[in-house]
């Protein structure tokens, strides 16, 4: 599963001025169980694609309706979960029971003292985030007197420009992707070497002696429960006596 994160500080800007957003990507690959945490068999909920913060908010639907019988807001793709059902509070039922609802949910989930988490939200396989970093300037007289001609009827001066007109610029700042990886670095043949080398150090032992001594516990048990062996030693005893 993958989720897409962007990360947009940008506000509602005022007129007069020119705001560049810089962009860079970045993406982020976890390892699933046992080395990892991540869930690959989460893809889309009712948010749409996976990701942490999609599903807290389904969590939080959850616990509307499983209190209320209704969301604050409908999600955008319902179907998305089956067996479930969400229904958009009224005016009423939100103040009776959502907001009251939604506030507990709030409380607990931002509880870190918490042992068990209100939600079960693991984090996505794969995430791409999206950073962007804004600067801004003032325009110049000069460049809205340029602009004032390219733009549609109704700038009819310097300052109908000034006052009524934003510049936004949205680049990357680099072409180069980022990329932080989960790797592995102490898996089971890592501890088996460790433990050959600790036992081959301290005890001598190696993978031969391991295996003879498994197979004298096989034998022993075998010849003490099931008498083996018991022919063997007759036939011994028939050579002896014949000599």
């Amino acid at each position: 599963s993958s989720g897409i994160n962007a990360e947009w500080p940008l506000r509602p800007g005022s007129p007069g001025f020119i705001y560049k957003v810089d962009l860079s990507l970045t993406q982020e690959f976890r390892e699933p169980p046992p080395a990892g945490n991540c869930d690959p068999k989460r893809v889309n909920n009712t948010y749409g694609r996976y990701e942490e913060n999609s599903c807290v908010a389904q969590c939080r639907d959850d616990a509307l309706m499983e209190r209320c019988g209704c969301v604050h807001v409908m999600p955008p793709l319902p179907d998305n979960t089956p067996g479930k059902s969400y229904r958009a509070c009224t005016l009423e039922e939100w103040a009776q029971c959502g907001l009251e609802a939604y506030k507990d949910w709030v409380v607990k989930y931002s509880d870190v003292n918490r042992v068990q988490t209100e939600c079960n939200c693991p984090p996505t396989c794969k995430e791409t985030q999206y950073k962007a970093q804004l600067s801004s300037s003032m325009m110049s007289k000069f460049y809205a007197e340029s602009k004032s001609h390219k733009l549609p009827p109704g700038y009819n001066s310097t300052q109908d420009v000034l006052e009524n007109l934003l510049i936004i610029d949205i680049l990357f700042t680099s072409m180069q992707v980022s990329e932080i990886r989960e790797i592995v670095t102490y898996g089971w043949g890592n501890f088996l070497g460790d433990c050959g080398g600790v036992l081959g150090l301290f005890l001598g032992a190696s993978m031969f002696t391991v295996l003879e001594f498994l197979e004298f516990i096989i034998l022993s048990i075998a010849k003490a429960c099931c008498n083996f062996g018991k022919g063997n030693n007759l036939g011994d005893h028939h050579q002896l006596n014949d000599i």
